[in-house]
């Protein structure tokens, strides 16, 4: 209030007449439940915000998730093709064809 009352006295009213207005403004916005209001509509605005942080966490937790599949996946098809490649895949395939002793 101490800085809208200093607002006040450079747009040329004196203190006592800024802390007047300051006075009155406060009992009028009480009086009409402004306060109230106000108070109603941050609380409605944190618990939206609340569920909005909550739903981003689980959608990020799922990027995580589909992120590490993919990465997986990514994996998995260039080992595959480096073993193509490098002929990896062919000594497997050799390895296998041989009668063990």
């Amino acid at each position: 209030m101490e800085e809208l009352s200093k607002k006040l006295v450079e747009a040329g009213l004196s203190e006592e007449q800024a802390k007047k207005a300051l006075e009155v403004f406060k009992a009028q916005a009480s009086e009409e439940g402004f306060m109230d209001k106000l108070g109603d509509w941050a609380g409605g605005a944190k618990e939206k915000l609340g569920d909005f942080a909550e739903g981003a966490k689980e959608k990020l937790g799922d990027l995580a998730e589909d992120a590490g599949e993919a990465f997986d996946k990514a994996k998995g098809f260039v080992s595959g093709l480096w073993n193509k490649v490098t002929g990896d895949d062919d000594k497997k395939e050799e390895k296998k064809e041989e009668p063990k002793k």
